[in-house]
């Protein structure tokens, strides 16, 4: 058994994968041992071709091929041959700091706790001028706050260093004892692993620094899709339904639960149009205010469980003036491209 095993989807990744694996090389130390396991998810470029090639060179790299199934099932596939202590998952083009490992490590082992988490920076397009700082996470207060305003929190503020997996480790105890696996192909599995590490893990045993040990890269994706697809409103109701079944099966106050499933159906409702927007050339103002009709009450706006100040924005102009709200969400996503 390794110490930390490093789980690493990819898909058509062969100008990076090289760099990503020299990257990790830098991180063994004598302290820690791990194991790197990167799933090829069914590449149709020189991926495996590049890996199959390292694999000689690394003799702590593990390849395992599987025909293209996105990146949840990437994940699940790598857990089954992953052997340490803690888990954690990164993606092929990010970046790592040189003592990611050691300093994940050092805190994890120092009172074996189940979850580590750290700060990311996001990075667009390879420029260190264009980036943001995500510090602090809601983990950061997990000896302050429930678990249920922890669940509540991760749900529905929905920052990247909170729902994102590359910043954490995770106590591999936990994830085979409460059988923890990816769902949802490629749409906020993230934030459901999380959401069920979330429930099972013990709110004493998770840890935090601010150091930014992890670089996010913003552009068109390595393991994910920006393109659209009709089956992405399929998605979001599958997540609201394991969401819903997570909170039903391990907790009995009902009207807590009705109010944090509200709150995170108006957020996914938000995300649904502003996909439609940037993506579907069919979408229409009549769409917007159907969708809009069916999913947001609106004299529950400024009451729904903790729904961070600009979704409660959103909602009001979707309301009053959804062409507006079109408009200004078409103008923005375009600037910030």
């Amino acid at each position: 058994m390794v110490n930390l095993s490093i789980i690493i989807p990819a898909y058509n990744a062969e100008k990076t994968i090289a760099d990503c694996l020299d990257s990790l090389e830098i991180q063994r130390t004598t302290i820690y041992d791990f194991e790197v396991i990167v799933v090829d998810d069914g590449s149709t470029d020189a991926t495996l071709s590049v890996l199959n090639q390292l694999q000689s060179k690394f003799d702590w790299l593990k390849v395992i091929h599987q025909s293209n199934s996105k990146q949840a099932t990437a994940r699940n596939t790598g857990m089954l041959y992953a052997s340490g202590d803690y888990y954690c998952f990164i993606d092929a083009d990010d970046k790592i700091a040189v003592n990611y490992v050691e300093k994940m490590l050092n805190l994890a082992f120092s009172n074996n706790y189940q979850l580590v988490v750290c700060g990311i920076q996001k990075v667009w397009n390879d420029d260190a001028s264009n980036k943001v700082v995500e510090s602090k996470s809601i983990f950061s207060e997990a000896l302050t706050k429930t678990k249920k305003k922890m669940i509540g929190d991760l749900l529905n503020n929905n920052n990247e260093a909170d729902v994102g997996l590359w910043n954490k480790i995770y106590a591999s105890k936990v994830i085979e004892d409460n059988k923890i696996q990816f769902k949802n192909e490629n749409f906020f599995e993230d934030s459901l692993f999380n959401l069920e590490f979330l429930i099972a893990a013990n709110l004493s045993l998770i840890i935090t620094t601010e150091e930014v040990l992890y670089t996010l890269n913003k552009r068109d994706n390595l393991s994910t899709t920006t393109s659209y697809s009709s089956k992405m409103d399929f998605l979001t109701n599958q997540f609201i339904k394991f969401a819903n079944k997570a909170l039903s099966d391990n907790f009995s106050e009902i009207s807590w639960r009705n109010k944090v499933m509200k709150s995170l159906i108006v957020r996914l409702t938000i995300h649904q149009i502003n996909y439609h927007l940037t993506t579907d050339e069919h979408w229409t103002t009549k769409d917007t205010r159907f969708i809009v009709k069916s999913n947001i009450q609106f004299y529950l706006i400024f009451s729904y469980y903790d729904l961070p100040r600009k979704y409660k924005i959103s909602c009001l102009i979707l309301k009053i003036i959804p062409r507006l709200y079109e408009r200004m969400y078409t103008i923005n996503s375009r600037g910030s491209k």
